[in-house]
């Protein structure tokens, strides 16, 4: 945007000094040149002047389109950088989640662990009251 006021400026300092040597040469500056030379000099230079006038528009045309250019780029980079930040979001509650179950697995891991020791623990108390009540079937059947 700097870029467009300088040339701007110099646009418009240039638009001025032509102005300038225009009223100069058509006043009749005091310059001992033939009336035909100060003419032409004067064409020459307001060809001159035109042409830079024509490629400072120019200038400022492709300024104008690659400034719009670069905000529509700066618009697509927000809006990729919006969705990146939306992916990032739906990734972190997505691991949250995965956390989450992970950790509902590894406890029930543990809670099943838990109940197959007392399973193991039940079994083998199981199997020590068969034995007594064998143990005390074969008491009992020698007492009679």
């Amino acid at each position: 945007m700097e870029d467009l006021g300088e040339n701007t400026m110099v646009l418009s300092t240039l638009r001025s000094l032509n102005n300038f040597i225009s009223q100069r040469v058509e006043g009749g500056s005091g310059l001992d040149i033939s009336t035909s030379a100060p003419g032409s000099l004067q064409m020459q230079y307001q060809q001159s002047m035109q042409r830079e006038v024509d490629r400072n528009q120019e200038l400022l045309t492709r300024i104008r389109q690659l400034q719009e250019r670069e905000a529509g780029a700066e618009e697509k980079m927000q809006e990729q950088l919006e969705r990146n930040r939306q992916c990032q979001q739906n990734l972190d509650a997505a691991s949250k989640r995965l956390r989450e179950k992970e950790d509902s697995l590894a406890q029930a891991g543990e809670t099943i662990n838990a109940l197959k020791g007392r399973i193991s623990e039940l079994q083998w108390s199981v199997m020590d009251q068969e034995m007594r009540v064998k143990r005390l079937e074969s008491e009992k059947q020698e007492l009679q």
